[in-house]
């Protein structure tokens, strides 16, 4: 019984991790307008070539200029 146990507990972990880390993974790719940068700009410069760029609700008066591979994905749109 001890052994089909720990077996049991072993295969839902290892189900488990791959997608625990692949969500990881997905989140730290994702930069926040406002919150973790001031202006869209600002979150576009600091983004790597595939992240998001996520602007959350507010007034941005800027004109940004994207010149790499991102997502922008703005408030209240779902992916």
């Amino acid at each position: 019984m001890e052994v089909t146990l720990s077996l049991f507990v072993t295969i839902i972990a290892l189900m488990i991790i791959p997608l625990s880390s692949f969500q990881l993974s997905s989140a730290a790719s994702a930069l926040v307008v406002p919150t973790q940068f001031p202006t869209i700009q600002a979150a576009i410069n600091a983004a790597s070539s595939g992240n998001t760029v996520k602007v959350l609700p507010g007034t941005y008066t800027e004109q940004p200029t994207i010149n790499k591979n991102l997502i922008l994905v703005g408030s209240g749109a779902q992916l």
